[in-house]
């Protein structure tokens, strides 16, 4: 089965695909959103945590959701359509890192602009601007 997710922050150029389990399942994703799902998701499979990742797909996919378990067992696969590295957005990768860290999982955010802070007490980001 093959999705497409909904647009995060397509544009428009390069859509790669994120391929897990066996057979391979498929997300067409974009391929700047690929590169930076693949820094957090490789960094969380290198210490050998399991998690999930939930995404929504876009109505030609059949709409909705879905949730898949990623564990160093489950063979994954990034194939992007673009030859160039796309520019990383370290805030981009902390963020997406601290919703993979929380019970629901790694989920596809907004980009936040470069810097940003952590977290406080009431669980709310402040922005630099």
């Amino acid at each position: 089965m093959s999705y497409t997710l909904e647009p995060l922050r397509q544009n428009g150029l390069n859509m790669g695909y994120f391929l897990f389990g066996s057979p391979p399942e498929s997300v067409r994703i974009d391929d700047r959103v690929l590169a930076h799902l693949k820094i957090v998701i490789l960094t969380k499979l290198r210490r050998h945590e399991g998690f999930p990742f939930s995404f929504n797909f876009e109505p030609a996919s059949g709409s909705g959701r879905a949730t898949v378990w990623l564990n160093p067992s489950v063979l994954i696969q990034f194939r992007f359509e673009g030859s160039r590295q796309p520019v990383i957005n370290k805030s981009w990768l902390e963020l997406m890192m601290l919703t993979a860290n929380e019970a629901d999982g790694l989920r596809l955010v907004e980009e936040p602009p470069e810097a940003w802070s952590l977290p406080t007490a009431t669980g709310t980001l402040s922005v630099q601007r």
